[in-house]
């Protein structure tokens, strides 16, 4: 399969469906491709975000559509099982302004009720469920089970590892960017993830189409020194070159960062207390792995919670210890 290119004009009758500070979502129900399934969404970069670099924009594009067009068959099923993977760049006279993507699949979205009883549809955020037993029921949600927390970690570690075999960085990996499906009776084997944003991904030593940011209360501690090394610099006025070459290492992420956050999410996702959101030290989570994941997986987990990057597991061996259970 080669890349696909899609002309803006050819893309038929666009449906607004939602807007942020860097693109505005579309639904595309006229476009057809070959090699993969739709119905589509068109994402369009604001002006202000492409504006001048769209030919850098279409080459990291290219790069991500040509990772699962190059996949193997049982990698391509598992990377749309997963995510919602770019499929085709969008461009107009200019050069790359957007890219077309699968639509969320209607499960990972839910009816959340608030605290005065209205009610609203939103992606299935994993965010809804790192919270308190209470508080999920009080939304009118399905609580996670002992196995149902088991079964998704098993998917998350089976994604980023296929990502990491790929040769992809997530890098901004938060609860925010993941989706959760948890089925209502039979979480141990239905429940499923659902990775969006896939365009800020790095393909190997490349640039990629968005800067990979760090989402609040998941920054890495590696990034955390950066960028205190950054504000300094400026603070003490140090020269031009050396305060955007320590500006640009702030925005430096890794396999290593997927790692630690990988292991951030597995920790929140098993805590339920009131700081799961931004917990970054459980015991209740600790003891709780112990018990049903075996203490090798424990011990591989908080080393994977290590301060430096090169204390880190591997989200291979991350994987096959969780696997392996002892």
């Amino acid at each position: 399969m080669g890349v696909i290119s899609v002309r803006r004009d050819a893309l038929g009758g666009l449906k607004p469906l939602n807007s942020g500070s860097q693109a505005i979502l579309y639904r595309a129900p006229a476009v057809t491709l070959p090699g993969s399934d739709g119905p589509y969404v068109y994402k369009e970069y604001r002006s202000k975000v492409r504006s001048g670099i769209e030919h850098g924009i279409r080459r990291s594009l290219v790069g991500l559509i040509r990772v699962r067009s190059g996949a193997t068959p049982a990698q391509r099923q598992r990377i749309d099982a997963s995510s919602v993977w770019p499929v085709a760049v969008v461009e107009d006279h200019v050069g790359a302004i957007g890219l077309l993507m699968r639509e969320i699949p209607d499960r990972f979205f839910v009816q959340v009720t608030t605290s005065s009883g209205k009610t609203f549809r939103d992606p299935a955020e994993a965010s809804l469920y790192l919270q308190p037993e209470a508080d999920i029921r009080a939304r009118n949600l399905t609580p996670l089970t002992l196995h149902g927390r088991l079964y998704l970690t098993a998917r998350l570690l089976r994604y980023v590892a296929l990502m990491h075999e790929l040769d992809v960085v997530i890098g901004d990996f938060s609860s925010a960017n993941v989706l959760f499906f948890i089925h209502p009776t039979e979480q141990k084997e239905r429940n499923s993830v659902m990775f969006v944003d896939v365009d800020s991904y790095r393909l190997g030593s490349g640039v990629p189409a968005l800067v990979q940011g760090h989402t609040p209360d998941w920054q890495t501690p590696e990034n955390a020194k950066r960028s205190a090394l950054y504000k300094s610099l400026v603070a003490a006025g140090a020269s031009a070159n050396q305060i955007a070459s320590a500006r640009a290492a702030v925005d430096i992420q890794d396999k290593r960062s997927d790692v630690f956050k990988t292991a951030i999410l597995i920790l929140r996702l098993f805590d339920g207390g009131e700081k799961s959101l931004s917990t970054r030290h459980s015991p209740e989570s600790m003891a709780k792995i112990t018990k049903f994941r075996g203490k090798r997986f424990a011990a591989t987990l908080a080393a994977a919670l290590a301060a430096e990057p090169k204390d880190r597991p591997t989200i291979d061996v991350l994987f096959d210890d969780f696997v392996r259970q002892s």
